[in-house]
């Protein structure tokens, strides 16, 4: 599994920040897998597969300070430049992500983090780490979006052709399904931990 995971999507990946993004700096981890060695980048490997907040987490004790993170699934591609300088336009007052979010039985909204920008104001404005009892997944972006807009930041969506990122989840979408029959308890799990951290009323839609 690890070793189609590095060929099939974090190589891909990677290779396409390379092309496309020379100048950031790269942290990628490797989570209980069997990646090679990229030259340029840093590896960092996990003993064991551990959850995604978890490896985000892991990533971001590994990467030098900056005024911008970024945060990223690995089935994810750069189609097109990707200039740092792009960062200085964006207002340093709000997280930045592609996909606006509402949850499908309670309605509480957030966005999602298969990609987020995260400038340094913001990231160490909301205590920096991600919530690690949101595992394997799930509700975790919910978590960090939630955190951000009670610290007083905004959410803002920004257009994933003009930024020139492609998300190849429908290559993956019965993979994703099985897993999440396979993990339906903990995905409500979850949402309940989340709701009773933040104070959502149980109230569902319909």
């Amino acid at each position: 599994v690890g070793v189609k995971r590095w060929e099939d999507y974090t190589k891909p990946f990677l290779d396409s920040l390379r092309e496309h993004a020379p100048t950031l700096n790269i942290v990628c981890v490797d989570n209980g897998s069997y990646y090679p060695h990229y030259e340029g980048i840093k590896m960092i490997k996990t003993p064991e597969v551990i959850s995604l907040p978890a490896a985000f987490n892991v990533g971001l004790r590994e990467t030098p300070e900056s005024d911008w993170y970024i945060t990223s699934s690995n089935d994810m591609l750069i189609t097109k430049p990707f200039p740092a300088y792009r960062f200085e336009y964006l207002p340093d007052d709000s997280l930045y992500s592609f996909v606006p979010v509402k949850d499908a039985l309670y309605g509480f909204e957030y966005i999602e983090n298969w990609m987020l920008f995260t400038p340094k104001k913001v990231y160490e404005g909301i205590g920096k780490w991600w919530d690690e009892r949101f595992a394997p997944m799930w509700f975790e972006a919910a978590d960090y979006a939630i955190r951000a807009k009670k610290a007083g930041y905004r959410w803002t969506i920004i257009d994933r052709e003009d930024w020139g990122v492609y998300h190849r989840e429908e290559e993956r979408m019965d993979e994703r399904k099985a897993y999440m029959k396979e993990h339906m308890k903990q995905r409500l799990a979850n949402r309940f931990y989340l709701m009773e951290k933040h104070g959502i009323p149980y109230k569902r839609l319909g």
